[in-house]
C-alpha cells in the first residue's frame, strides 16, 4: 500500500498537539488554514470521537442554547469517524452540508 502525501512528510506524528509537525510547517508558510491529515486517523482515533460525541449529545441537548445547537448542525459533524464525508459548503444562506 502506497503511502499518503502527508504519511511520507511526516511519518509517527501527533495529531492532538499544537507542535505537531504538520501545523508547523503551516505556520511557517503563513497559511491561515491548516488541512488536517484525517488519513492517518487510527480505528482507535475514531472509537474516542465515537464515545466523545455519544456522551456530549444529553448535555448539547440540556445545556446549549439554540444558536450553539444550530452552529453545531452547520459543522456536519459525523457521529461515527473524527471527520464527517459530509463537507460544508459556506456560501450564505445555502451552507450546509453536502
Amino acid at each position: 500500500m502506497a503511502l499518503t502525501q502527508t504519511q511520507q512528510f511526516y511519518p509517527g506524528m501527533g495529531l492532538t498537539t499544537t507542535k505537531a509537525p504538520f501545523i508547523e510547517v503551516a505556520r511557517s508558510r503563513g497559511e491561515l488554514y491548516i488541512e488536517q491529515p484525517y488519513e492517518l486517523y487510527s480505528e482507535e482515533n475514531h472509537e474516542a470521537w465515537r464515545r466523545l460525541y455519544a456522551r456530549i449529545q444529553d448535555r448539547w441537548q440540556r445545556y446549549a442554547t439554540e444558536k450553539f445547537l444550530e452552529g453545531v448542525s452547520k459543522l456536519c459533524l459525523d457521529p461515527n469517524r473524527s471527520r464527517g464525508d459530509g463537507i460544508v459548503q459556506q456560501s450564505g444562506e445555502s451552507a450546509g452540508c453536502v
